[in-house]
């Protein structure tokens, strides 16, 4: 004789599945964010991956995290948690006018992840007028056109007048 199986049972096994797709994706998205940042790294042909500051600490040119009451948080991927197939976080690049001057100047990129067809949607500084799509699975190059729209946001970052 079958077990008898009730709506409790069918509600924790649907609670079950809700919890491991989430973890699922949530690995996805979290590997992606460093893969993003890494190739957007690699893409800079930076002097050096790190820089002092004056109390001889070294800092990251560039650095995943999240902006937390204005200011940036680094974070490792698996501290960016997300919500229902999303995931925010932000991109910080150190800028300077020359390798031993102070003071430099960090520029946060806001960047969103979101589950979309299993593809991941990719929104750069909040453009949400041009999403980009990438493949879930770890292709290298695979964020080539999402790092070069980071590199246009931080480029409008500077692209005010003083008039």
């Amino acid at each position: 004789m079958e077990p008898k199986v009730n709506y409790a049972d069918l509600t924790k096994t649907y609670t079950l599945f809700c919890k491991r797709r989430a973890d699922h994706w949530r690995t996805i998205l979290q590997d992606s964010a460093q893969q993003m940042v890494d190739e957007f790294e690699a893409s800079l042909d930076l002097p050096a991956s790190t820089w002092q500051d004056r109390n001889l600490k070294t800092h990251r040119y560039v650095q995943l995290g999240e902006v937390e009451g204005g200011a940036f948080v680094p974070r490792q991927p698996q501290q960016l948690l997300g919500h229902d197939d999303v995931l925010r976080f932000a991109i910080q690049l150190t800028l300077e006018k020359g390798p031993n001057l102070h003071p430099k100047l960090d520029v946060n990129v806001p960047v969103e992840f979101l589950i979309d067809d299993n593809r991941i949607r990719v929104t750069i500084a909040n453009q949400s007028t041009i999403p980009l799509y990438v493949q879930k699975t770890a292709a290298p190059g695979r964020f080539a056109e999402a790092v070069t729209a980071v590199k246009a946001a931080v480029e409008r970052h500077f692209s005010r007048t003083f008039d």
